[in-house]
């Protein structure tokens, strides 16, 4: 063959690669946008926070305030707008930290559970440090949310209006372990940010229940691809001595699957499935013995309570799914309480919310 017919069949091959090439790409480009529609119609409602680029990526602006209980519904959409973009694929240019000015200990945690994720399933999400409010500052420098960022990690940085901040834990469940061990580690970090010895047995009770509740119920039939995983952080105020602890998982919330481990169900099924989230997140807590009859399920989530009694002013709040129940139980009831009596209630409220947090939050708060 001649040099010039070579030249010739080696052009061709040249063409026909980059032809194939930019089929690739274009096909490629094609699903990108039309997973980006999809993503723009199911997130309508929060469109003025995203930002669109022309490569089809996009960049999420996050709200002045981050709080489920003073601003729950931008809150939640905001929150979901991350986990949409892990869910559709779409590749996140930037979260844009300028606008953040405030944020509550749960929505902290649920804000670097989300980016946890996304870090999981995609690369590091990118953020400017120069643009974050001081408060935010010193929040994301004790929370470890550097590190989620893959930003130098700093210096330990001064309590936030009295209040410092735990580095947040994330535990996958497995069947070799219960999760005693980090309990007990958190707990020895509570001690170390409290300066005294907190109720020991209650609180190891109340965080046992919460991840053998996500073990056993919160990601049933949610895939074999689905982590069972939750989140845990807490934060002390100094001033206050308020000590605040906060439990999260992406599972099908309580009022989603629990009631269907309860014996009987099908007796109050009817009835059950027309009282709102709220109420069955309360009639969850306050049932007693689930279905699985194991002994170390002890009260059911009804354990969740002993932590806030064991202090005067001790309160339990759950959001799961659209429900919202917060309680005030009695701190004189023995600790061993009989499950099948009524529990002494001092206050409690029930609210429904319009937007479902894609999960369960739980989050004690104790006066030390």
């Amino acid at each position: 063959m001649s040099n010039r017919l070579r030249r010739r069949k080696s052009r061709e091959w040249l063409i026909r690669k980059s032809r194939r090439i930019q089929g690739l790409q274009n096909g490629k480009s094609f699903k990108q946008k039309k997973r980006l529609e999809k993503f723009l119609i199911h997130n309508s409602s929060s469109r003025q926070s995203l930002r669109v680029y022309p490569d089809n990526s996009i960049e999420i602006h996050l709200p002045s305030t981050l709080d489920f209980d003073a601003n729950y519904t931008t809150t939640v959409s905001h929150l979901l707008l991350l986990r949409s973009a892990v869910a559709y694929g779409i590749k996140i240019r930037r979260l844009a930290f300028e606008r953040l000015e405030k944020m509550s200990t749960s929505a902290a945690l649920a804000l670097a559970s989300e980016i946890d994720q996304w870090n999981q399933k995609r690369r590091r999400l990118r953020a400017a440090l120069h643009t974050w409010h001081p408060n935010i500052y010193k929040i994301f420098t004790q929370m470890g949310f550097f590190e989620l960022l893959g930003l130098p990690k700093q210096e330990t940085m001064q309590s936030v209006d009295g209040a410092t901040f735990l580095p947040f834990r994330r535990g996958v469940v497995s069947k070799t372990d219960d999760g005693g061990a980090q309990a007990r580690l958190f707990r020895q970090e509570i001690e170390a940010i409290t300066g005294v010895e907190v109720a020991q047995l209650e609180l190891f009770a109340a965080l046992s229940e919460a991840m053998t509740n996500v073990g056993q119920h919160a990601y049933d039939n949610m895939g074999a691809r689905v982590k069972k995983q939750w989140w845990l952080s807490a934060s002390f105020n100094h001033k206050t001595r308020l000590l605040k602890v906060t439990f999260l998982d992406h599972g099908r919330t309580i009022p989603k699957t629990l009631p269907l481990k309860w014996d009987n169900f099908e007796k109050i099924k009817d009835i059950f499935n027309t009282m709102s989230d709220a109420a069955k997140i309360k009639a969850a807590v306050t049932m007693g013995r689930s279905r699985t009859r194991q002994a170390h399920r002890g009260k059911g989530l009804r354990d969740l309570m002993t932590f806030a009694m064991a202090y005067p002013q001790g309160s339990l709040a759950i959001f799961s799914r659209k429900g919202k129940y917060w309680v005030r139980p009695a701190n004189d009831v023995p600790p061993n309480f009989d499950p099948t009596q009524p529990l002494t209630v001092v206050e409690e409220k029930l609210l429904e919310n319009r937007l479902s947090i894609g999960g369960t939050l739980i989050e004690w708060a104790v006066t030390i």
